[in-house]
């Protein structure tokens, strides 16, 4: 039975692009700096790729003058994509889709000049809705609404200067706030079937941990300044689902990945998934 090398899939995947008649970068033999590809010195235009050891990609980016220009793609190990997202000179611009390895949704949002800018959704690993909002020149705005097992738990209302105005739930669950300075605490809670969230915000942002709670699942996300910094968790019927950490709101270091059968760890930089 014939065997299909590295060496062929590689191949395989040159010709692919070349029919394409653009120019075939590795990014490796590219020179990047201040966000320019140049090759011996001089900016490149085409498509710049990087591939994993099994042959499938890592990514693959339209560029033009040495900057970045239509489509970026990133890809998991086995060669699914992870990430599609649109650039305008470098900048980010439209939608930018995060799917899981299984190919289902994990994040949507948009951006406009390279801000966050619209619609934003956040699916978890067994594909249920987390949460909704809206950005506005990347600050919140409008209502952002959190679920947890089908039901809106909370509600949060922006001004469009990215200050919460307001704090609510609905009908289904009881409320409880204390205001201590310039902090407030946020308890939400129905008892039948018992779903719980408990957090806190300090000068109208989102700050410690922020806690959803079932009797079948549990999340917890950590936020610092209004964004989400340090652990997220997600198990359900006492198994982990996800986890792992954000930096200002990207993921970094390994995270882990209970999606259907087998664990995934995947690894992040700055947001971007790496080796």
């Amino acid at each position: 039975m014939f065997k299909f090398t590295f060496s062929f899939i590689l191949l395989f995947i040159i010709i692919q692009i070349s029919c394409r008649n653009q120019p075939i970068y590795i990014s490796k033999q590219l020179d990047f700096l201040e966000g320019t590809y140049t090759f011996k010195g001089q900016p490149v235009t085409g498509i710049v790729v990087q591939n994993r050891e099994n042959g499938y990609y890592l990514f693959k980016k339209e560029i033009k003058n040495g900057l970045l220009e239509g489509n970026a793609e990133y890809y998991y190990e086995n060669g699914s994509i992870e990430t599609i997202e649109n650039y305008q000179n470098n900048i980010l611009e439209g939608e930018q889709k995060i799917l899981f390895e299984s190919g289902k949704p994990n994040s949507l949002i948009y951006y406009h000049m390279g801000l966050k800018n619209g619609l934003v959704k956040e699916y978890l690993i067994d594909y249920s809705l987390f949460y909704q909002g809206v950005y506005q020149n990347d600050l919140p705005a409008d209502n952002w609404l959190y679920f947890i097992e089908n039901d809106t738990i909370l509600i949060e209302e922006f001004d469009d200067q990215g200050k919460l105005n307001f704090i609510s739930t609905t009908s289904d669950f009881n409320i409880n706030k204390t205001i201590k300075k310039d902090t407030l605490e946020v308890t939400i809670q129905k008892n039948t079937p018992l779903i719980r969230f408990s957090g806190t915000y300090i000068q109208n942002k989102r700050e410690g941990n922020f806690v959803f709670k079932s009797d079948q699942s549990e999340i917890i996300i950590q936020f610092s300044n209004n964004k989400r910094n340090g652990t997220f968790l997600y198990k359900k019927n006492n198994q982990l689902l996800t986890e792992g950490n954000y930096q200002n709101d990207y993921k970094i270091g390994s995270w882990k990945y209970l999606d259907q059968t087998r664990y995934e760890v995947i690894k992040y930089q700055n947001g971007k998934i790496a080796y």
